[in-house]
């Protein structure tokens, strides 16, 4: 190089600068490359042409993966996820380059479990195990419960899952109906999926249970449903006029809810509503009790059903924030027809779970207690912190949004057993 490197500590030549001087040496017209593949006996490749080499392989591993799935529809749905810069691909090509084979395996786990969906409810232990034989296999801290659970939102996000296990063209078309009525209904589908709830849902819909047991309700005065008949349990607790808790896994196993009707009324009530011609039923929906109240904390809901006077009426407690069990539940009442009223309290939290609903069920839920005169008549003096507070800046609901300005403003909460008397009085009506 024609320069003295002796008394430095730390020597930088670029490539170009000694390529020149062996071009001015005898050895003229032989590259860097040239000599570093005689001195080590074997090709040299760039790390452009590695890079290269290594997504030609992934995209050669990928396809030969997609070659197991069974269905056309398989194959979509990881095209979609595997796309060029997502998440999904992130990882899968983290878990290639470090186990091809483990990868492999992986992949097969999720495209066995998707086109082998379960045909009635399952605990997804249970359904894992007898996919791949091991019940955590799909779990969301694997890799293949992360796929797994990234191909269920994207169909349902498509409203594109056939099912296709069961090779039923005419099952594939009434799942597809049965959701565009539901959206129409006034039952919005939820597109990005973030809370554990809503990730719940996601599964149930898909007939796979999450944490089945502890996810529960407490209800009064509902009857429920399976083929045409009248669960004994929930008729005996209804006629009673007693509180009952139902589960995820218990509304599963039933086809839909109603409000209970009392004794004294028409025997053919149930039949109607039940039966084919289902049109006959408007009457009856503009009774006292097409009617349900909702209400978040579990001290209004034993109030309220203490109540002499309110025996007859219709109630859900949600236990604050509307878990998979309440979800399903008032799904299934207004499927049938009815009406929901819910009250909470008037805080962040609160307000959110509102608007939560009102975006899930629009017209077919009304909103009690959220309005400003309520507010100011039953302020508290528990301050709310500004924290708390920034979550009301993405509420859609227009009344909401109104109270939420009053709520910012005064900076405390307002609580809904405040709020009971009002309430009783509402529904006092209903009678």
């Amino acid at each position: 190089m024609k320069k003295d490197y002796s008394m430095n500590r730390n020597i930088s030549i670029s490539l170009k600068k000694f390529q020149q001087r062996i071009d001015e040496t005898r050895f003229s017209g032989v590259t860097i490359k040239e000599i570093l593949e005689q001195y080590f006996g074997g090709k040299i490749i760039s790390n452009k042409e590695q890079k290269k080499k290594e997504q030609q392989d992934l995209q050669c591993f990928l396809e030969d993966i997609k070659q197991c799935c069974k269905y056309s529809k398989t194959k979509g749905l990881l095209d979609k996820a595997l796309m060029e810069n997502t998440d999904e691909l992130s990882r899968i090509k983290k878990e290639y380059y470090k186990d091809k084979q483990n990868m492999e395996k992986e992949l097969k786990k999720v495209i066995t479990a998707i086109e082998n969906l379960p045909k009635r409810q399952e605990s997804l232990p249970i359904f894992a195990s007898k996919i791949n034989g091991d019940p955590h296999s799909l779990d969301r801290n694997r890799l293949a419960g992360q796929i797994f659970l990234k191909l269920l939102i994207m169909a349902e996000n498509e409203l594109d899952m056939t099912k296709e296990n069961n090779n039923n063209e005419e099952q594939y078309i009434e799942d597809i109906e049965q959701k565009q009525q539901a959206k129409q209904s006034g039952i919005i589908t939820k597109r990005k999926p973030k809370t554990t709830e809503e990730i719940a849902e996601i599964y149930y819909n898909n007939n796979i249970l999450i944490d089945e047991m502890s996810n529960m309700v407490l209800i009064r005065n509902l009857i429920a449903f399976k083929d045409g008949h009248a669960h004994k349990g929930w008729e005996s607790f209804s006629n009673r006029h007693e509180a009952m808790q139902v589960t995820s896994y218990n509304l599963s196993q039933i086809d839909k809810v109603m409000i209970a009707f009392d004794e004294s009324e028409n025997n053919n009530l149930y039949s109607e509503l039940l039966g084919e011609q289902i049109e006959k039923s408007n009457r009856i929906l503009d009774r006292k009790l097409n009617k349900c109240l909702i209400v978040e904390n579990p001290g209004v809901f034993t109030n309220i059903i203490q109540n002499e006077k309110l025996k007859y009426i219709p109630i859900i407690c949600t236990y604050g924030q509307v878990k998979l069990a309440g979800t399903i539940l008032l799904k299934k009442l207004v499927e049938t027809g009815v009406q929901l009223y819910y009250s909470g309290d008037i805080d962040p939290e609160g307000m959110q779970i509102a608007d939560n609903l009102k975006k899930q069920f629009g017209n077919n839920l009304t909103l009690l207690g959220f309005d400003e005169e309520t507010y100011i008549k039953n302020k508290s003096n528990v301050k709310l912190s500004e924290i708390r507070l920034k979550k009301l800046k993405n509420l859609q609901d227009e009344k909401l949004r109104k109270t939420a300005e009053l709520v910012k403003c005064k900076k405390v909460a307002a609580y809904e057993e405040v709020n009971i008397d009002a309430l009783k009085e509402i529904i006092e009506k209903w009678n």
